[in-house]
């Protein structure tokens, strides 16, 4: 389907939806604001998103195969196991803050735009990824796979759960805090005194 199929939908608000039942317009976003909608399981295949905001929604298992993410922001979301990998790799740019992103993927998306704040981040796939340059803060990174995924200067401030192997992954220049940063010597079973 070409783009000039696809229906435009600007400055619209989209309040207390349940797109479960009716389905979601196919279709070109932007400056929309979703709010408290429901996505769950929901095709959004080859939908544009183009600044827009989506707030207190449900997106877990939503489709997200070729959509574009320009500039889109997600305030307290639940987005359990969405492969973002299939999103459209061009112009990727999402900031997530204080969202349920467990099982999510990533996979060699470039995410050198992104933000995450407060997020929880539990088994997230990030191989291959670019995070060059981001800011993951406060975020909980349990069982988040870090392979060959290109960490330099990235911000981890206060993030903690991960285990980041630096032979595996590019770590130059990131920034990570005490304790969580032990999570970078894990794999060598090591001992730390902590000095009083």
């Amino acid at each position: 389907q070409s783009l000039m199929d696809l229906d435009y939908y600007e400055d619209q608000e989209y309040d207390a939806e349940d797109f479960t039942q009716a389905g979601f317009s196919r279709g070109e976003y932007e400056d929309c604001v979703f709010s408290n909608c429901n996505f769950t399981d929901v095709t959004l295949a080859h939908c544009r998103f183009i600044n827009c905001t989506f707030n207190f929604c449900n997106l877990s298992n939503a489709d997200f195969t070729d959509v574009a993410l320009q500039t889109v922001e997600f305030h307290t979301c639940k987005m359990l196991g969405i492969n973002f990998e299939k999103c459209d790799s061009l112009a990727f740019e999402v900031k997530m803050y204080d969202s349920q992103l467990n099982h999510a993927s990533f996979y060699k998306l470039n995410l050198t735009s992104s933000h995450f704040k407060d997020c929880k981040l539990e088994g997230v796939d990030f191989v291959e990824a670019d995070l060059s340059g981001i800011t993951i803060a406060h975020c909980d990174l349990r069982d988040a796979i870090f392979e060959h995924t290109n960490l330099e200067r990235a911000d981890f401030s206060r993030s903690f759960g991960y285990t980041i192997d630096p032979d595996q992954n590019k770590v130059k220049g990131a920034t990570f805090t005490m304790p969580e940063v032990l999570g970078l010597l894990h794999k060598h079973k090591i001992k730390i005194n902590q000095e009083s």
